[in-house]
């Protein structure tokens, strides 16, 4: 006996014509993006043999049959192994290592290479502390046709400020800055170890605060995390190097200094994202001049920082 709900397919179904339905196009990701991402993927294998080898080395994992006794210090004798002048008290785990360093080296040669080939690397590879492994995974993750501007930069790699509301504790005295879409906390903490539980004055509305972008629990970033890993690197890289960059990395942290409210902490973030955000200007004017994309580089001021040439920062 037939179901009586039950629909005859041959008038539903379209019947098939040998062809496979059309799929939407997916974009092709550039040589430079996969080498990218090969590079992370023997990283976090590298970085994840490391830290089986510190278990072994601090006696946090007893596991594993030692060929002879622990002597040093457990970065000391990494580092042997990644150089080849040891395999460890755990020859397996010594020989992975090696082999794991090894390729990591290789893929970063291989993101050089690639480096080598782009339109900007008659400037960048004149720049002071500006390495392969993280220029290459922040020009993997740019594309220089969808930024009419150099704030598109900003806002992708999440440098970028969103609207903020301040909050003030009559109690302790404590002034904490939050984004205007995040509830404020029922607890704070002055300076100190013991948390206040006096609620929280919001400021005057009117009050107009930006603050940096942030994770929010349950949201999703309106920027590419990984992109902004990125320039925190390379403007940390700057920061030690004695590049142009440098120079305005100092400059910053001077004219930061006057804020007393501000931690050391604080100032040196601030420093280094403004340093970020001149060197995106730069790559920007570089890369668009590069292609043949308009481009107009104005008298303009970062955080009193000018926006000079690009060409002036290059280290000779």
């Amino acid at each position: 006996m037939t179901n009586p709900n039950r629909v005859n397919s041959a008038s539903t179904e379209r019947h098939s014509t040998g062809r496979r339905a059309a799929t939407p196009a997916t974009a092709v990701e550039s040589p430079l993006r996969w080498a990218c991402k090969n590079f992370e993927f023997l990283q976090r294998r590298r970085i994840a043999i490391g830290e089986q080898m510190r278990a072994v080395l601090q006696e946090r994992d007893t596991g594993w049959p030692l060929e002879h006794p622990i002597v040093g210090e457990p970065d000391d004798i990494i580092r042997d192994v990644a150089f080849g002048r040891s395999t460890g008290p755990v020859r397996v785990l010594g020989d992975a290592y090696r082999r794991a360093w090894t390729d990591e080296k290789e893929a970063i040669v291989v993101m050089a290479g690639l480096l080598e080939q782009h339109p900007v690397w008659p400037w960048l590879g004149h720049i002071k502390g500006a390495g392969p492994s993280v220029c290459g995974r922040l020009l993997s993750r740019l594309d220089i046709t969808k930024a009419s501007r150099p704030s598109s930069f900003w806002a992708f790699c999440g440098l970028h400020t969103v609207p903020g509301v301040r909050y003030e504790c009559a109690e302790c005295g404590a002034v904490l800055v939050y984004l205007a879409k995040q509830r404020a906390v029922g607890h704070h903490r002055p300076g100190t170890e013991i948390p206040c539980t006096h609620a929280l004055t919001r400021s005057d509305v009117s009050e107009k605060i930006r603050v940096a972008p942030r994770p929010l629990r349950g949201r999703s970033l309106d920027y590419d995390g990984s992109a902004r890993v990125a320039c925190y690197l390379l403007s940390l890289s700057f920061s030690r190097q004695g590049s142009s960059y440098k120079a305005v990395y100092r400059r910053q942290r001077e004219r930061l200094a006057s804020r007393a409210e501000w931690t050391p902490q604080h100032q040196h973030l601030t420093a280094l994202r403004i340093t970020s955000k001149l060197f995106l200007v730069h790559l920007w004017f570089v890369w668009r001049e590069a292609i043949g994309l308009p481009v107009s580089l104005e008298d303009a001021q970062l955080a009193g920082e000018p926006v000079q040439s690009p060409w002036e920062m290059i280290d000779k």
